[in-house]
């Protein structure tokens, strides 16, 4: 799983758990104070508690979990990455909206309007309004589940390290040379290609061709029809054998 898809995961775990803790946003003021948590607002007055459940209050949670766990039973497609940014979207839209039900029906003109069991309180008291953890943790949890759509989840540069990818991304020379920079091998770049000892790694075309420089014997060819990926990998592991034989010292913790 990409580092990227983790880093979402996480801020989501972080905005469910905090909210069942902290308000996401809520109302304060003498002898009242409202919360809007998972369950809806709850709301004190006079040290009455009463909850009021709005029906988006309950797809907070909803989208916003299956934002993340989409990544992770999803892997294969990039559209993954684009359903995960609309639900993340749609979680932080419901936030918006059950706020606004408030702002609508609980508190008008300056005036509060308090639940009971008989109906509602319609009075004017002081009172200030205030946005919680959770509601920043879900908008920056938002901004990451876009960021992966639009960068395909690969925005960080810490992310694992793929053969595979490299060639395919960088082609088969660079790819080769980061794998030597992360296996602590130095290599000089000549204008045939790239050296390791005696050992040459040069392309002509789409063909990737080792030799010795003082023997001059092809050690192996890659055409255009052979796989890729093997002829590197090969490239590589010649490039060990030639760096343990004495030709090249091997640095420990070569800078990538």
């Amino acid at each position: 799983m990409r580092l990227e898809v983790l880093v979402l995961l996480s801020l989501i775990i972080a905005f469910v758990v905090s909210w069942l803790f902290i308000p996401a946003w809520g109302v304060s003021g003498r002898n009242y104070y409202l919360r809007l948590m998972p369950w809806g607002f709850v709301v004190t007055f006079f040290g009455v508690t009463y909850v009021v459940p709005p029906p988006t209050v309950y797809l907070v949670s909803f989208f916003a979990l299956d934002s993340a766990l989409i990544l992770i039973i999803w892997r294969r497609s990039a559209y993954a990455l684009y359903l995960s940014a609309l639900l993340a979207v749609l979680s932080l839209v419901m936030l918006i909206d059950t706020i606004l039900f408030q702002q609508r029906y609980l508190q008008v003109r300056g005036f509060i309007i308090v639940p009971t069991p008989s109906g509602y309180v319609y009075i004017e008291l002081p009172h200030n309004s205030f946005i919680g953890l959770p509601t920043y943790v879900l908008i920056v949890a938002t901004a990451i589940a876009i960021l992966n759509m639009l960068t395909r989840a690969r925005w960080l540069g810490l992310r694992r390290w793929s053969l595979a990818e490299a060639v395919k991304e960088h082609g088969a020379p660079t790819a080769i040379e980061q794998a030597l920079d992360r296996l602590g091998i130095p290599y000089t770049k000549t204008p045939d290609g790239i050296a390791v000892g005696n050992l040459l790694i040069k392309t002509e075309g789409n063909k990737i061709l080792l030799s010795r420089r003082t023997e001059g014997d092809v050690i192996a060819g890659g055409s255009p029809g052979s796989n890729v990926e093997d002829t590197v990998a090969y490239a590589i592991y010649e490039s060990i054998r030639e760096a343990l034989k004495g030709g090249t010292e091997v640095v420990e913790y070569a800078e990538e």
